[in-house]
């Protein structure tokens, strides 16, 4: 709900409206009351004092110019977006106790607060010689807090705090967002707003709801000026509970404490630690396997960096996060930087109280104490494949940090950075040169497979001896270096068609066009094979969604779909559009 009752304007109807959706699905929002406030306010002394008082309908101050105004151009929370145009040290501020309510609770509560706050406003300027201080209204705003405050409440904490918002006439501003009790700061955080759409989602999951004095307020830092934002969402949600995630088949990233673990002391107490030359040991293993290493310590970064240098461990570790921020949010954080799967993730600490915490924070992340570390390299999902690309996987992805450097340059213009990347994308077929790269691909690969098909190694050959089957390999490059082989396809013959068997492709590649790159380098290699159209079944399960989505930006039409799986198919190979923004090479021409 939100205090609109002193808006200056009506709302509008007709035209077009911009329905702005959600990027999640949810079972209850939270009944907030979100009014304007200011975060200098001492009412009523500094009603007359301060320099900035603008006096509103009921005698208090202006902090939002015409008020929190409906918009018909958007949608969102409600059928009708919210514009709030910040004075200098305006906020917008909602009380946070726990009101788990649907979707028509949340509208009828909303109609509600209009209408009523409407009518006591109306009563209160009819008895204005009455009631100077608006007395009606006051006492109706007085007791609406209180029961939010009081009556119906569930001890139940909220997922996630959602915004969606427009940012109008200014290039970029900065949002702080702050959740607080009368003891301490639960939760701040500054976000850049830049012109245009933006969209912030804050886990909030962690912060208790009905604690005395919780409040949550939104304001623009440091606007002399005004700041208009047209709001479409700003709720709390209780997001839909999926089935407990499991663990991946095997590990591609072990996030390792420092303390302790790494190495023996503690850096805070003493900075004369020893290294663990066990975990040494395991790091330099685990990274000739191609499985990835990195940090998340509750130390002060530069000391604890300083001492991984004096090491010579520090080109071991990607994205460290070395803070004093929880272990689980920042192993998400790393896991979003590096386009992986949480639960391909494996967490080393010797604290069990860390440990516990990621166990119930992340339950799909494997975790380890740093006893017999040497062990865990015996372990089933410590066991992959390793090739030639994998023992430069370190590599590569060292690699994609200078990538996401120079994509900043390019931050409005996607395709231009694709472009400035210089992809070439080469094809051929699978040899015994190049075999085992692509059975690991097929065995590590789980958001990019189509059919999510696991070989041995026997049977894998056995696919790629068959007569009927067509089998590829695709190497990547760019100007920031070699990505190596990073897609497979086997295709089953038959007569002018072709069924593809497996598609997997590598993370690091995704969303780079390299998947359609792929699909259109088919026209020439088939081409001998007398191939003019194919077709792929999808197998859907809770990690392959990506490739899903992949599969309706290629040129293939849905044959079929049921909740388990698609079939698609692309019945002219002659006519596949070429984007031209990768170079696509044969193995011959290279």
């Amino acid at each position: 709900m939100l205090e609109t009752v002193f808006s200056i304007n009506k709302l509008s109807t007709g035209g077009s409206q911009q329905q702005r959706k959600l990027p999640f699905e949810y079972e209850k929002r939270c009944l907030l009351m979100w009014e304007e406030h200011c975060v200098e306010c001492s009412p009523p002394y500094c009603y007359h004092h301060c320099l900035n008082y603008q006096k509103r309908a009921d005698n208090r101050c202006v902090r939002l110019l015409g008020g929190i105004q409906k918009i018909s151009e958007t949608s969102g929370s409600f059928p009708y977006g919210f514009i709030c145009e910040f004075r200098k040290w305006a906020k917008l501020e909602a009380q946070y106790v726990s009101h788990p309510v649907g979707d028509r609770a949340y509208l009828f509560a909303e109609k509600a607060n209009a209408f009523l706050s409407r009518f006591f406003l109306g009563v209160a300027n009819l008895t204005r010689k009455l009631f100077p201080n608006y007395g009606p209204y006051s006492r109706f705003t007085r007791y609406k807090n209180y029961a939010l405050s009081h009556w119906v409440i569930k001890n139940e904490p909220f997922d996630v705090l959602y915004i969606d918002c427009r940012l109008c006439q200014k290039e970029q501003v900065q949002l702080l967002v702050q959740i607080n009790n009368t003891d301490k700061i639960l939760f701040s955080q500054i976000f850049t707003l830049k012109e245009g759409d933006n969209q912030i989602s804050i886990d909030i999951s962690h912060i208790q709801p009905n604690q005395a004095g919780t409040y949550i307020f939104i304001t623009p830092m440091n606007e002399e000026t005004n700041t208009r934002i047209v709001f479409s969402w700003l709720d709390l949600f209780k997001l839909k509970k999926q089935e407990a995630e499991q663990p991946a088949d095997k590990v591609k990233v072990v996030v390792w404490d420092l303390d302790n673990t790494l190495w023996k002391g503690t850096i805070v107490n003493d900075s004369n630690v020893i290294v663990n030359k066990e975990a040494v040991s395991v790091i330099k293993e685990l990274d000739k396997r191609g499985i990835l290493n990195t940090i998340s310590s509750k130390n002060d970064f530069q000391p604890a960096f300083d001492k991984l240098v004096e090491f010579g461990l520090q080109d071991y570790f990607l994205c460290p996060a070395i803070n004093w921020g929880q272990k689980s949010q920042n192993i998400k954080e790393i896991a979003k930087r590096l386009n992986l799967g949480v639960n391909s993730f494996a967490f080393i600490d010797d604290n069990i109280r860390e440990r516990e915490e990621v166990k119930t924070a992340l339950p799909m992340v494997r975790v380890y104490d740093e006893q017999n570390l040497q062990s865990l390299l015996e372990r089933d999902e410590f066991d992959v494949p390793v090739s030639e690309t994998s023992q430069k996987r370190r590599l590569s992805y060292m690699q994609e940090v200078s990538r996401q450097q120079f994509a900043e340059n390019y931050s409005d213009d996607y395709e231009a950075f694709l472009r400035h990347l210089e992809m070439e994308l080469t094809v051929f077929p699978v040899s015994k040169d190049n075999e085992r790269r692509c059975y690991e691909l097929v065995s590590r690969s789980n958001q990019l497979n189509l059919s999510t098909n696991r070989y041995s190694e026997v049977e894998f050959r056995q696919l790629l001896s068959r007569d009927d089957v067509l089998a590829y390999a695709f190497s990547c490059k760019d100007k920031f270096g070699d990505y190596g082989i990073i897609a497979f396809m086997s295709i089953q013959q038959e007569r002018n068609s072709g069924r593809i068997l497996d598609f997997v492709i590598s993370c690091r590649v995704a969303k780079k066009k390299v998947e359609s790159a792929i699909i259109t380098s088919l026209h020439e290699v088939l081409r001998p094979y007398h191939i003019n159209s194919l077709q792929a079944l999808l197998v859907k399960t809770k990690k392959n969604g990506p490739l899903a989505e992949v599969f309706h930006e290629l040129p293939f039409d849905v044959v079929s779909e049921n909740e388990h799986q698609t079939i698609y198919e692309l019945s002219d190979l002659e006519h596949i559009p070429d984007e031209g923004i990768l170079k696509i090479l044969n193995h011959s021409d290279v």
